[in-house]
Order: C-alpha cells, then structure tokens, then sequence
C-alpha cells in the first residue's frame, strides 16, 4: 500500500487574544443591535431625539429615523455573526464618533435634550443597564462611553477576521474548494 500524506489544516487552539477580540465583537455587536431594536420600537422617540439635536433639515427626520436602526441592526448582526467583520467594525467606529461629535455639539450648544436617543426606554425599562448605556439624560458621560465602544471596536476593526465567525468558515470553505 502507498503511504498518501495530506496536508491537513489542524485548527490551532484559541488564546487568549482570540477570545478577547471575541468578546469585544460580541460586545459592540450587541450594542449595535439594542440600540437599533430600541429605536424600532419607539421611532416616535427616536424622530424627536434627532430633531432636538437641530443638526438635520426636516424633511430628512422621517428618513434618518427610518433607515437608521435598519443600519444599527445590520451592523450588529454582521458583528455579532462575524460576517464582513473588518467592514462592520470600521463602520461602527465611524457612527459611533459621530455620536460623539453629534452629542458634544448639542451640549456644547447648551441644548438639554432628556437623552441622546440611543437606546429609547430601554434604561428605564431595565436601570441596571444605565451603567453600561447611559442614564435618561445627555451629557459628557455619553460622549465617554461612546468612545469607549470605538475603542473596544477598533482591535476588531484592525484584526478583521476573528475566532468563531462566518469570516473564518467563509476562508475555510474556500480553502478547501482551492
């Protein structure tokens, strides 16, 4: 008999960075899709929130607040699945500076808007979440954590591909066909 040898890929085991990168997917990801179920479920909060901000023409409020938690939940599904990972996570550090810029203007404006329409009622439905989301009121605070989380998704952003994602079957599935 004639010894055949393959080459066989022998997924190497996950270490701590793997899992690190893991959970900060996860962790914006999950914010992305909060937010974006939040805002579908109170549009009329969320419309209110984007004119009190004063940033955008009228006629553009029924559009923004349409298609806006459409986008928040589509970047939370490819974060939280790890599909397009690298795409996803860059889009998200952009809307989330652009939280930033959009929460420090209206403060700095001296506008006291009774919250940033991130995330709707959800505090209050569940204050423990407060921490980690925000309270019911705009400040500096939202302007930090939204920084945080830019952070958090800029490892993803750089690293792209991370463990247990679609990205990593996708590469094995077309490895294999080559």
């Amino acid at each position: 008999m004639a010894n055949v040898s393959r080459d066989i890929d022998v997924p190497r085991p996950l270490n701590l960075l793997d899992w690190l990168l893991v959970v900060c997917r996860l962790v914006v990801g999950a914010i992305f899709l909060l937010a974006g179920l939040a805002k579908l479920a109170e549009p009329g909060s969320f419309s209110a929130a984007i004119v009190a901000y004063g940033v955008l023409p009228v006629g553009l409020v029924y559009w923004v607040s349409l298609l806006f938690p459409w986008l928040e939940l589509f970047l939370g599904l490819m974060l939280i699945t790890g599909m397009f990972t690298r795409a996803a996570a860059w889009a998200a550090i952009g809307l989330l500076l652009l939280f930033c810029v959009l929460i420090a203007q209206a403060l700095i404006r001296g506008l006291s808007l009774e919250d940033c329409g991130c995330f709707g009622g959800i505090t209050e439905a569940v204050p423990m979440l407060t921490v980690v989301l925000g309270g019911t009121s705009l400040g500096w605070h939202d302007v930090v954590r939204d920084l945080i989380y830019a952070l958090i998704a800029l490892p993803v952003a750089l690293r792209g591909r991370t463990a247990l994602s679609v990205d990593i079957w996708r590469d094995a599935q077309t490895a294999g066909e080559g």
